[in-house]
């Protein structure tokens, strides 16, 4: 539950593009968006203190944060991190890399299905850089132009269909809005993923420009857009 508000202010990725596809590996990029820190206890993030206390032997006093208006997925990321910094400052004998490979076990455990997005964002996060993720490559960074705000969220039940060629075409959508961030023709690119969102899981279809559906925590958020100059 939200307690109240910090003034702090943090700029922190979010997922841009790409699709949820069980046992593919396709690519995800990441944008940065500032966000307002505040004070709440998210999904999972309870579960993953426990399971971190029981990885590490450490039982640490903790502070709960999440960032305003943020996908969950990002949300999620900063909380855990901010404990992760937590139990550091608490004396446990490990360093920030292998804090967050025990991060990413423990996302594995609570949320099977979003690990390729949440360690996109971890990543992302680590570098402060906005990427190009693909489990098993090195991240490649891109350039930084668009935040985003949510604007609801759109629990995900199992795709309506997803053959080879719709795999195909949604990782190939991934990568060109990745190439042509800085062209007009990106929205095309963005409105035309959009789609691909709504025929895949039935989110609505969006009729407005400046929106994008994008990978959530057991779920998708609708998110608006602003070009990073006017954020």
């Amino acid at each position: 539950m939200r307690l109240n508000h910090s003034d702090r202010i943090v700029k922190f990725p979010i997922p841009f593009s790409g699709l949820p596809i069980s046992k593919v590996n396709n690519p995800i990029l990441t944008q940065f968006s500032t966000f307002n820190v505040i004070y709440n206890s998210l999904p999972g993030t309870r579960q993953f203190l426990d399971l971190l206390k029981e990885a590490t032997g450490f039982d640490c006093k903790v502070t709960f944060l999440g960032l305003s208006d943020a996908p969950l997925v990002s949300s999620y990321v900063f909380s855990t991190d901010t404990i992760i910094e937590n139990f550091l400052e608490c004396g446990v004998p490990a360093t920030k890399e292998e804090m967050n490979e025990i991060a990413e076990e423990i996302d594995s455990v609570l949320f099977p299905e979003d690990v390729d997005v949440l360690s996109a964002i971890r990543t992302s996060n680590y570098l402060g850089k906005p990427i190009i993720y693909r489990r098993g490559d090195e991240p490649i960074i891109v350039k930084q132009k668009f935040s985003g705000r949510t604007i609801l969220f759109w629990h995900r039940d199992k795709p309506n269909f997803f053959d080879n060629s719709l795999t195909h075409l949604a990782g190939v959508v991934t990568l060109e809005i990745s190439r042509k961030l800085s062209n007009p023709e990106v929205i095309r690119l963005v409105d035309f993923e959009n789609g691909i969102w709504s025929a895949t899981y039935s989110v609505p279809i969006t009729s407005i420009s400046m929106v994008k559906w994008v990978w959530d925590l057991e779920g998708t958020s609708l998110i608006g857009l602003s070009n990073w100059e006017e954020a």
